[in-house]
């Protein structure tokens, strides 16, 4: 799990949005930086995921950075992330949720639906 969470945030980190097929789309989003007056704290400008239940569709993009990284042809790449998304169906079922390193938590409640949560730092 960590080589995929590691894959989608450097994706994120190049890219507006990094699809897990089946699961859904993560989106980077920039917080600009601010400052907390009650604290006297400035905060540097962030970036952030946020998830879209609705994007499933295999763009590629994943399945590309996987070739790439590992050396291996695109079929290959298809098959490395179609274990990838099953091992992390098959987590939320039986945990109800799956830590994506660096990037957030994603949950799936008792009726199907999926949330996240994305990390403190960013991304």
């Amino acid at each position: 799990m960590n080589d995929l969470s590691h894959h989608l945030s450097h994706l994120l980190l190049e890219n507006d949005c990094a699809i897990l097929p089946s699961i859904g789309g993560f989106m980077a989003r920039d917080i600009p930086a601010y400052y907390v007056e009650d604290e006297q704290l400035f905060f540097p400008p962030t970036r952030t995921a946020v998830f879209n239940a609705a994007l499933t569709a295999n763009d590629g993009l994943l399945a590309q950075q996987l070739m790439q990284s590992h050396k291996i042809s695109y079929g290959e790449a298809c098959h490395l992330l179609e274990r990838y998304v099953d091992e992390i169906t098959d987590t939320l079922l039986l945990e109800g949720s799956v830590e994506l390193n660096g990037i957030g938590t994603l949950r799936q409640d008792i009726e199907g639906a999926r949330s996240f949560m994305p990390c403190a730092e960013g991304l």
